[in-house]
């Protein structure tokens, strides 16, 4: 109805101006003063017509447009109480854990809840693996700016229909319900949210999860991680405008899964070459006592130290070496045979002059022909 009104308005101010500048000419013709009362009841017309253009928009929208919102089940606008709305964000480890979320992007019209206003919302639920899509419009109170316009897409004319934040704010209240929020730089959008809830006087504690954060610790060494970056390096939407917020909430969805994947994955290589690194030093040490038992002259402190290095199953050649020697020189063939048999294990594809495999072969078959030479003589 509004805009059928303006175009009445402005035809109504094209046929007015018309007339007005007929009469207006025939004054200077013949007979011209009778032209002067038309001209000054048309002139006062048209004042009054461009006044009524001009008039800034104050009249309550109505609710069509917004048909995937007035579809989801709503609660009532009419809260008890005072408004209490806070947010805090989730741990790490809560956050990789969480399985039930709600994703959500907002487009404003400037950066601050205080002053500016949300002109679109978008919001995809999980729940047990199943996704469900909140998205309206939003009616702000002041007009769109133009480089807010330049940068989402969203005019003037395309908000004129939808519904206004006291109207969505109840609805996305009850579509995000006690579920996490999932947002990328989640505290610019958690903001808005909880502008938007004070407006109807609600009463809820969120909990949020950044993607930002989350995207340094699972992809580290990227140029940046806004998400306009993180969508082209990841491939995390295609053929969707970027600064729109069904888009934008469809990339953090992914973003999100992504993260939740790679960040335990990292964690569990880190974890691994922690302890190769602590098996390392510790072996490393082992070979050193054993080194200095046997410098020492005590042969059987010495096997003890090199015997936790095969325990340990470390990669040391030098402690299979000596440990191979000593019990050669006891004629202790079968501890020569286990000795050679955990080194070719242990020493596989390492590189190095004590770690051939054909030397520990040549080794192995050494002690295995002077056990039966042993068994041989017994008999």
């Amino acid at each position: 109805m509004r805009t059928l009104k303006r175009i009445l308005l402005w035809i109504a101010a094209v046929i007015v101006g018309g007339l007005t500048f007929i009469f207006f000419t025939a004054l200077f013709q013949e007979n011209g003063q009778y032209s002067i009362p038309y001209v000054a009841v048309l002139g006062v017309a048209l004042f009054f017509i461009i006044r009524a253009l001009r008039k800034p928009r104050t009249e309550k929208p109505s609710n069509q447009g917004a048909q995937s919102v007035d579809a989801l089940q709503t609660v009532s606008d009419k809260w008890n109480g005072a408004s209490v709305v806070s947010y805090q964000a989730m741990s790490l480890e809560e956050s990789l854990q969480v399985g039930d979320y709600v994703v959500v992007d907002v487009e404003t019209t400037g950066l601050h809840p205080e002053t500016d206003e949300i002109i679109e919302v978008a919001a995809i639920r999980c729940i047990g693996g199943k996704f469900e899509a909140f998205q309206t419009l939003v009616f702000p109170r002041n007009r769109i700016p133009e480089y807010v316009t330049q940068l989402t897409g969203i005019r003037n004319i395309d908000v004129m229909n939808a519904p206004q934040i006291k109207k969505v704010a109840p609805k996305l209240l009850d579509f995000i319900r006690d579920l996490p929020i999932v947002a990328h730089n989640a505290p610019f959008d958690v903001k808005f949210i909880a502008a938007a809830f004070e407006t109807i006087g609600a009463n809820i504690d969120m909990r949020y999860i950044d993607t930002v954060p989350l995207a340094r610790l699972a992809y580290p060494g990227l140029q940046n991680y806004k998400l306009a970056t993180l969508i082209d390096a990841l491939k995390l939407i295609q053929g969707k405008q970027q600064h729109r917020a069904e888009s934008d909430a469809t990339a953090t969805l992914r973003l999100f899964e992504l993260c939740q994947r790679e960040i335990p994955r990292r964690a569990a290589e880190e974890k691994r070459l922690y302890e190769q690194a602590q098996l390392e030093e510790k072996v490393f040490h082992l070979n050193k006592f054993g080194m200095e038992a046997e410098s020492a002259g005590n042969v059987e402190k010495a096997i003890g130290y090199y015997e936790d290095v095969l325990e340990e199953k470390g990669i040391l050649p030098n402690a299979y070496m000596r440990l191979a020697v000593i019990y050669k020189k006891q004629h202790r063939w079968k501890d020569v045979v286990r000795v050679c048999d955990a080194a070719l294990i242990a020493l596989h594809g390492v590189q190095g002059k004590l770690c051939q495999p054909v030397e520990w072969e040549k080794r192995k078959a050494y002690a295995l022909a002077k056990m039966d030479n042993c068994d041989a003589q017994e008999d």
